[in-house]
């Protein structure tokens, strides 16, 4: 009863709840569909490989001796234990001829009389051979080579080489096309015919053979069947093996090669000590030549020392006398010139001397001229001395009787006698005429005494004022007299004072040009016999040195020929050694080329077989690890969903025990247990997980294996697509999400059931508001209206649904983000590796049978009016591995012609830095995939085998940024070095002129036309092949696109769906206050939008570091992806995201249109 009462609650909680119950069905479905689908596809991966494999007896081990192998060799290898079964087998590489097409192919034996073969090729078309003469080939052929079954081909090799040296027919018959679990990549390998890649792979009946030796063996192992491949048991089984293998190879190959090697070593030795002894010879020639050279180049010096040291003297011997006759000369007219100066001189001096005595004359003048008006001067000093004293007399008086005047009573007075008397002899005193004349003329009694007085001194004064003036004009024109007498006599001094110096100094001048004249004439006495006797001394000097100079040439002329004779034996000497030498030196070059050609010949003879599991077979290897590489994004990836699947069952189950409260609590009240109570949401989730694992596994295991392999299978060429029920995955799958459930749903159910049942019976208090940041910014939140308030405090008052709706949205982003950033990871291999690295536009690649002349490429790339420049590469298809490791990776070989024009045609840098690499003088720079694949850096040593098999080993110098293939850049110098060969330049790079629309096909068919051009590759065409391979990735971005989709549609679903419950009153009361259904979905549908911009924003940096993850996860061997993302890849991601939101909201609105407002009020929240 209880139990079936349980089960109908169960049932109605379902059914009431459907919208619930299916978000947590489809989030498991999701979460397990990724997880099982996507770790399912590498098992599947390898199960679908290892079938084919198995179904058609896929060999273990490739071995191959270019050599052939010994019958001892063949037994050796069968007898070594754990091999099951030996494939002897021939394979040479041929040019495969339609009547349209030609193409490089490997063709294998093939044994008719055997069922079961190794290898077993996989008919497609036609039938396997039944006869000599009948070939199969690959499908790809079909098309390539444009032929179909019945059509005949023709088999051949390039000049130098006989066709029946290897097979004896040459036209064979086409009865089948196949495929080979020996190819299941596109690679074929390399080759040393055509242009150096092989394009297809036959086989031919094995009667068809003539070679002597088998050159490859297939081995197959005891337990190979019973080993899954690419497993830890396979590879840990198969690895002694590989070393045993190896052993007897480096045996045989040491045994087989010893003779060759003796006599390689042996004649090396031989034209080497020929080359040391003609050496040895040279230089002893050379030495016995140089000391003859030595003496006679000493000889030369010392004559020519000898012949300057004479020259030098005699020159400056003549050169001394010729000073001497010209100083002689030059004496001679300065005796002449000295004694015309000389003679001037005396002639000045007599000269002089007779003005000497003409200026003492005048001397003597006019000393007599001075002493005459000294003492004429001395009288008008003594005469103006007398006129002085007497103007003063004058004076005294004429004032004494201007007192005696004024002393004179008025007119009328009278005179005593006593004062008559004084006046008298007061008078006297200045005037004793006038007393006299007075005193006799006017006597005292006078009775106009006075008056007679007064007139008397008038007179007398008035005359002496007179006399006076007179005498002091005198006096003053006899002083003005005296002082220019005076002024005269002094300059007349001092022209006499002058002149007695300058007669003076003339005296002695003369006296010393007197002596300077005894002394010039004496020194030209004295010159005259000094030149008389120089010119004595340059007579005897030059005829002394006309007879040196006369011994000196015939010395001279005898010691030229004795050297002239040594001259001619050393050039007799030189010739006999030139001749000598040429013959030597050309026995040198031939032992010196004989001895490259040993040392390359010992260098190309291989030392081991080349031992081969199946990690070396093309393609084999590579999805290995690209199912590896799945395996890795297997166990994160998915993982995402579960995380939200957990929060979106904790949300849900949360919202579930919260709406049932009340019933919780009766059930409590009524002594119902908790785990009784629990058992029903346990339940509930346990349902809706175990339903959603199975919907999810079971589109899973089919879904994503299925599109993964078909999106490999366009690298791949493996028929099957196994996608089995994997029962692990499906059980970890399951339990996963069942525990993710239940535990949220335990979680949310304990959670509640820690109340007591009166307060589970009793509604579930609202969270209480809170006041929010934005709050506390006034300007922003004053502006904010009413309805935009409430949706940012709805957001933040339930953190819960915020971090899951942010989280959810978030990976919605991310997964979009991926995908996009995939595509553009990959679309940047197209921008960067044909626009950024590879400069050129195309290739040339040249024939090299024929001549030098018809494969120049002045003439076929130089006269295209379309091509700007070209430069001539070596381009070579070769093999890579580290050494001591078996995982090879093909890379092609460039080496330029020129290094100095590399960089017009391939750019080399570094990938982080952008800085130049150059091309280094030893070793080589690699591609940077190639050396991510091998884990090599800067320094390091690999091996690469070329075509003909010989192996070099290389430092690596620098690492270049690349996308697609591998390649290995040498200078000519690195690879000269390196192989002691010279590089063939076998292909030409050319590039268009600027801004030139150039019709490909055309300038294809044009460079075709010249016997040299074997075949052309236009950078353009690669690119358009290489769009249509990638074309399958947009499968993958679907896939996230809808998973994206998926994730955001049921999480915004889920949450909207939650919302809208939970607030059923509110939503009812604003409907209530006439809010419209558009006003209505917008106060819900508000926060949606909102969380969606949020969990977008947090979306573009997860999916940033997702896409990098998934991007160094998924890159395939033969490519690099790139590692940015556009802008734009963020842009459609955000708009994709909120396009999902706006998509849920539409969905949701009919549910909030159907609301009941009267019930919904009357419901208790």
């Amino acid at each position: 009863m209880a139990k079936n009462a349980f089960q109908k609650d169960l049932y109605r909680a379902i059914t009431g709840s459907k919208a619930r119950f299916f978000s947590i069905l489809v989030m498991i479905a999701l979460g397990v569909g990724f997880f099982s689908g996507i770790n399912a596809t590498k098992p599947d991966m390898v199960l679908s490989a290892d079938a084919y494999y198995k179904d058609y007896n896929l060999a273990n081990f490739r071995i191959y001796n270019p050599l052939g192998y010994q019958e001892e060799d063949l037994a050796a290898v069968e007898e070594t234990q754990e091999v099951l079964e030996v494939l002897r087998s021939y394979s040479k590489d041929l040019f495969v001829s339609s009547s349209l097409e030609t193409a490089v192919t490997k063709v294998f034996s093939y044994d008719m009389g055997k069922e079961g073969l190794l290898n077993e090729p996989r008919v497609l078309e036609g039938r396997l051979p039944e006869a000599s003469g009948e070939i199969l080939l690959e499908m790809g052929a079909k098309n390539g080579l444009s032929i179909s079954l019945g059509d005949e081909v023709t088999l051949s090799l390039p000049n130098g080489e006989e066709l029946t040296d290897f097979i004896k027919e040459d036209t064979y018959k086409v009865v089948g096309f196949i495929m080979s679990p020996l190819y299941i990549s596109f690679q074929r390998g390399q080759t040393n015919i055509g242009d150096g890649s092989i394009d297809y792979f036959a086989y031919v009946p094995q009667e068809d053979f003539s070679m002597e030796h088998y050159t490859d063996l297939f081995v197959k192992t005891v337990k190979s069947d019973d080993l899954e491949a690419y497993s830890k048991g396979y590879k840990t089984y198969h690895e002694p093996l590989l070393s045993s293998f190896s052993a007897l190879g480096e045996l045989a190959m040491a045994r087989d090669t010893k003779d060759l090697r003796e006599e390689l070593e042996e004649g090396r030795a031989e034209f080497l000590s020929e080359k040391n002894d003609a050496l040895k010879k040279i230089a002893d020639a050379q030495e016995e030549l140089l000391e003859a050279r030595e003496e006679i180049q000493e000889g030369e010096e010392k004559l020519l020392s000898e012949e300057e040291k004479y020259t030098q003297e005699f020159q400056e011997k003549r050169q001394e006398i010729l000073d001497g006759k010209e100083a002689l000369v030059k004496g001679r007219e300065e005796y002449f010139e000295g004694y015309a100066a000389w003679l001037e001189g005396y002639n000045d001096y007599q000269d002089g001397r007779a003005e000497l005595q003409s200026a003492k004359s005048t001397l003597d003048l006019a000393k007599n001229q001075i002493d005459a008006g000294e003492r004429e001067l001395a009288s008008a000093k003594a005469q103006l001395d007398s006129a002085k004293e007497q103007i003063a007399l004058l004076e005294t008086a004429l004032q004494g009787l201007k007192d005696i005047r004024a002393s004179l009573p008025e007119t009328g007075g009278e005179l005593t006698e006593e004062e008559y008397r004084q006046i008298i002899e007061d008078i006297r005193v200045f005037s004793p005429d006038l007393a006299r004349l007075l005193e006799e003329s006017v006597p005292y009694n006078d009775p106009n005494l006075v008056n007679a007085l007064r007139t008397a001194l008038d007179s007398t004064i008035l005359q002496l004022t007179d006399t006076l003036e007179s005498a002091k004009k005198d006096y003053a024109d006899g002083v003005l007299a005296y002082e220019e007498g005076q002024k005269t006599l002094a300059e007349s001094k001092a022209a006499y004072e002058i002149g007695l110096r300058e007669y003076q100094q003339g005296e002695r001048e003369l006296a010393e040009a007197k002596k300077e004249l005894d002394a010039g004439k004496a020194e030209l006495d004295a010159a005259k016999k000094k030149l008389d006797d120089s010119e004595k001394t340059l007579t005897d000097g030059e005829k002394a040195l006309e007879e040196g100079e006369k011994t000196f040439k015939a010395s001279m002329e005898e010691a030229r020929a004795d050297l002239e004779k040594g001259k001619a034996e050393l050039r007799e000497g030189e010739e006999t050694f030139a001749r000598e030498k040429a013959d030597a030196e050309k026995k040198i070059a031939d032992a010196e080329k004989e001895i490259l050609d040993a040392e390359r010949a010992l260098l190309e003879i291989p030392k081991e077989w080349f031992v081969y599991d199946r990690e070396g077979f093309p393609g084999y290897g590579s999805l290995g690890n690209d199912a590896d590489r799945l395996g890795s994004l297997a166990t994160t990836f998915p993982l995402f969903f579960f995380l939200v699947a957990a929060l979106v069952c904790l949300t849900t189950m949360t919202r579930m025990v919260e709406e049932e409260r009340i019933q919780i609590g009766t059930l409590k009240a009524l002594g119902y247990t908790t785990f009784t109570i629990a058992m029903k949401y346990i339940s509930y989730a346990l349902l809706a997980s175990l339903l959603g694992s199975v919907l999810g596994f079971s589109i899973g295991f089919k879904l994503f294996p299925y599109i993964i392999i078909t999106v490999y299978g366009a690298m791949y060429n493996t028929p099957y697509v196994l996608t089995p029920f994997h029962l692990d995955l499906a059980l970890l799958s399951t339990a996963i999400a069942v525990f993710t459930t239940v535990s949220a749903s335990l979680f949310a159910t304990l959670s509640e059931l820690r109340e007591t049942p009166a307060n589970l019976m009793m509604p579930k208090a609202p969270k209480p508001g809170k006041r929010i940041l934005l709050e506390r910014v006034p300007l922003l939140w004053k502006r904010m209206s009413f309805s935009y308030k409430v949706t940012f405090r709805n957001i933040f008052r339930y953190k819960k649904r915020f971090l899951m709706t942010v989280l959810g949205v978030s990976g919605c982003t991310a997964l979009l983000v991926t995908g996009f950033g995939i595509q553009d990871s990959v679309n940047a291999i197209m921008g960067k590796q044909f626009e950024e690295i590879f400069l050129y536009d195309g290739l040339a690649l040249l024939n090299m049978d024929k001549e030098e002349g018809e494969r120049n490429l002045s003439e076929i790339l130089g006269e295209e009016g379309e091509v700007e420049r070209y430069g001539a590469f070596l381009s070579e298809s070769i093999r890579v591995h580290l050494p001591g490791k078996t995982r090879e990776y093909e890379a092609t070989l460039m080496v330029p012609e020129e290094k100095g024009s590399f960089a017009s045609f391939i750019d080399l840098h570094d990938r982080v830095t952008q800085e130049k690499i150059p091309l280094p003088e030893k070793g080589a720079v690699i591609s940077e995939k190639l050396a991510n694949l091998l884990g090599v850096s800067e320094g390091e040593e690999l091996i690469y085998q070329d075509a003909e098999n010989r192996t070099y080993t290389f430092t690596v110098t620098d690492i270049t940024e690349n996308y697609l293939a591998h390649y290995i850049y040498m200078s000519p110098e690195a690879f000269e070095s390196l192989t002691l060969r010279k590089p063939e330049f076998n292909a030409g790079a050319f590039r268009y002129r600027e801004g030139l629309q150039v019709e490909e096909t055309a300038l294809s068919e044009r460079l075709l036309e010249n016997d040299g051009v074997l075949a052309t590759v236009m950078v353009e065409s690669i690119q358009e092949e290489f769009e249509k391979s990638i074309s399958s990735l947009d499968y993958v971005i679907v896939i996230l696109i809808l998973a994206a989709g998926a994730l955001a549609f049921v999480v915004l679903y889920n949450l909207t769906n939650i919302n809208i419950t939970e607030r059923l009153r509110e939503i009812a009361t604003i409907k209530v206050l006439g809010f419209r259904d558009q006003e209505v979905a917008s106060y819900v549908y508000r926060e949606n939008v909102f969380l969606t911009i949020v969990g977008s924003l947090v979306g573009l940096v997860l999916g940033f570091s997702l896409h990098l993850f998934v991007i160094r996860t998924m890159e395939i061997d033969t490519m690099m992806f790139g590692r940015n993302i556009h802008v734009l890849s963020f842009l459609y991601s955000m708009v994709l995201t909120m396009a999902f939101s706006v998509f849920v909201n539409l969905f949701m609105s009919k549910k909030l249109q159907s609301i009941d407002m009267a019930a919904s009020l009357k419901s208790v929240e």
